[in-house]
């Protein structure tokens, strides 16, 4: 299983030819299960995917070789897949769930490809793929369309679900931060200078969770946080940020701390849904 993300892109990184960069003609035969044709280089291959997410996402990015300036969400995939078969719009109360496939790859001859390409009715999407590896260990591919698509500019995340520790995601202003069921440890160093807007933790074993600090001038960087099962400690006051208005945990949850409304840090009380531990100053539970 694969998680990922996609967002557009605002502005590329200065030296965007020293990344490893292949070019990509690819077509589609079949919408469900998606099959695809594609050559990559001189690489033919034809990739069987089940989406088992409800929709495709894009996102506003601007990318550097840090991951900087990865945004908010803008609009559903509609844009992008102008010859593709992700279609539709995205249901309400679902914009900012990652887009999650489970994919099987063939080898093609070239001689197969050039047959197969030929059903695709010249559909074809043409792109140039750059790997520029982010900080936290994660690889961003991003892809410049060409053709019809000229000017079109993509980058892709993949979370995996195996996930235990999040760390390096320094200055990245991510809008959503969605992470898998086996999170053990969110340091308060994972998103130095900018936190994320809004912040999944889908589940932990014996998961903790602390705030990193916040450089940017919104006195209130988390919007809404929910951390799953297997999540145990949530401390928003490690770098002493405003606590988000929303959060929502599972039962395992057993220790949530928050910094105190001050003359500095002024802010209104939090609201904790689920089974939350009783409440420390400035946080309701119910």
């Amino acid at each position: 299983m694969e998680i990922e993300r996609k967002y557009l892109v605002k502005s590329l990184p200065d030296d965007l030819d020293a990344y490893p960069h292949v070019d990509i003609e690819q077509g589609y035969l079949c919408t469900s299960p998606t099959l695809r044709i594609r050559r990559a280089g001189d690489a033919y291959w034809l990739t069987v995917k089940e989406n088992r997410s409800s929709h495709c996402l894009l996102r506003s990015a601007s990318l550097t070789s840090e991951g900087e300036g990865m945004g908010v969400p803008i609009q559903n995939c509609e844009e992008e897949n102008r010859s593709s078969p992700c279609q539709g719009e995205v249901p309400e109360g679902r914009r900012g769930a990652p887009i999650q496939n489970r994919e099987e790859e063939f080898a093609l001859s070239p001689d197969r490809f050039a047959h197969l390409r030929n059903k695709c009715d010249g559909q074809l999407v043409r792109k140039t793929r750059y790997r520029i590896p982010l900080d936290c260990g994660l690889t961003a591919e991003l892809d410049i369309f060409h053709g019809p698509h000229r000017g079109l500019l993509l980058v892709e995340v993949e979370f995996p679900d195996s996930l235990q520790t999040v760390n390096g995601f320094y200055n990245t202003a991510i809008g959503i931060a969605d992470f898998g069921t086996k999170i053990a440890s969110i340091g308060k160093n994972a998103f130095s200078g900018h936190n994320p807007t809004h912040l999944v933790v889908r589940g932990g074993c014996d998961g903790i969770y602390e705030s990193s600090s916040e450089r940017g001038d919104d006195k209130r960087p988390i919007k809404a946080a929910y951390f799953g099962e297997g999540m145990v400690k949530a401390n928003f006051a490690a770098n002493r940020i405003m606590p988000p208005s929303l959060v929502v945990v599972g039962s395992t949850m057993r220790d949530i701390a928050f910094a105190p409304s001050s003359a500095k840090m002024a802010y209104d009380s939090s609201t904790v849904h689920g089974d939350a531990p009783y409440p420390s100053k400035g946080l309701v539970a119910s």
